[in-house]
């Protein structure tokens, strides 16, 4: 009897022969053994906006808002929240770099109403992507290299989510400003665009 495949034909899982060819194993070094794995004295810096006790607008480390306020869309759950189906409101924050160089993002992941954003690190206040609109808002500044961060998905449940900033690393002590702003809608999404920004950490 042949076993029914869900691969398409002519396809191949060199997986699955006798002298299976696989992906290389992920390498860590030491330093990012003991940090990553065995999490021996990791010291870290960052942002928690879930905190109700601090208000966030106020901190000094937040250095430019546009479209984006920090309270709680349900149950007393805070974070940094923007909203427009136009896209456009820009997000940006000091932040130091750590031992590692490592930059970790937490948001919320929803099945309604959530959109996409971009993170992008560079050493300015008012750098505007162009993958963003900002209406009344133009640079003339070469944008960094933005990456993208995904807080749609299609399961019914909301959840923190944790995306490690890959594209940019920071020196131990090295101040930058971290940007997130807010695409445009798909039009084939949902009628709304939202995203929820939890912490920051630098590590």
């Amino acid at each position: 009897m042949k076993v029914p495949s869900d691969r398409a034909p002519g396809e191949h899982d060199l997986s699955a022969d006798p002298e299976p060819i696989l992906p290389d194993p992920l390498y860590l070094s030491p330093e990012e053994d003991r940090a990553y794995i065995n999490n021996s004295n990791l010291e870290s810096k960052g942002y928690d906006f879930t905190d109700i006790r601090k208000q966030w607008e106020d901190d000094e480390a937040v250095v430019a808002s546009k479209g984006w306020s920090w309270y709680a869309d349900s149950r007393n759950k805070f974070g940094y929240i923007a909203s427009a189906v136009e896209g456009g409101p820009h997000l940006a924050i000091k932040i130091e770099g750590g031992r590692y160089g490592k930059v970790e993002v937490v948001y919320l992941a929803s099945y309604a109403n959530f959109g996409i954003a971009l993170a992008w690190i560079d050493d300015e206040i008012s750098n505007i992507h162009h993958d963003c609109v900002m209406y009344g808002e133009k640079t003339t500044q070469t944008p960094a290299v933005a990456e993208l961060l995904y807080a749609r998905w299609d399961e019914r449940v909301s959840v923190p989510t944790t995306q490690l900033l890959t594209r940019t690393n920071l020196n131990e002590g090295e101040s930058k400003i971290l940007h997130f702003c807010l695409t445009p809608r798909f039009a084939h999404l949902t009628d709304e665009n939202k995203f929820k920004l939890l912490s920051i950490r630098t590590y």
